[in-house]
């Protein structure tokens, strides 16, 4: 099973370097200020799938 970064190699998605940190952060609540415009419905999404899918986290959680 690939991994995270290998997903985004894949769909072709260069996530910054906070981004990188936000959609990798697996350890409680995150805080995501962010400007219009920034990516941020993007690094939720793929936050999303780094937690269930990769750190075993129920979807209702």
């Amino acid at each position: 099973m690939p991994d995270v970064e290998q997903l985004w190699q894949l769909v072709g998605f260069q996530p910054n370097q906070a981004q990188r940190a936000a959609i990798l952060h697996a350890d409680g609540p995150l805080y995501l200020p962010a400007g219009p415009g920034s990516g941020k419905t993007r690094v939720l999404l793929w936050r999303t799938l780094n937690l269930i899918v990769f750190h075993g986290v129920p979807p209702e959680a």
